[in-house]
């Protein structure tokens, strides 16, 4: 068996539920700014996103797609 890993909005993955492709979600929720900024010096280290906004982002995405 093998798996596609994509990077999609909230919506896709609902639009996917809704064709039964039934995907399986991955957050990485980080606990804080600092946190955010630790992940993502290891995954990406050539990354300059701002780590607040990546941040704001999570909580974002917490609050109003828990249900994914």
């Amino acid at each position: 068996d093998r798996h596609a890993l994509l990077d999609v909005t909230p919506k896709a993955v609902d639009t996917l539920n809704y064709t039964q492709w039934y995907p399986i979600v991955i957050f990485l929720n980080p606990d804080s700014k600092q946190g955010v900024k630790t992940m993502r010096n290891r995954l990406v280290p050539g990354s300059n996103r701002s780590s607040r906004k990546l941040y704001e982002q999570a909580v974002k995405l917490r609050k109003t797609c828990s249900h994914l």
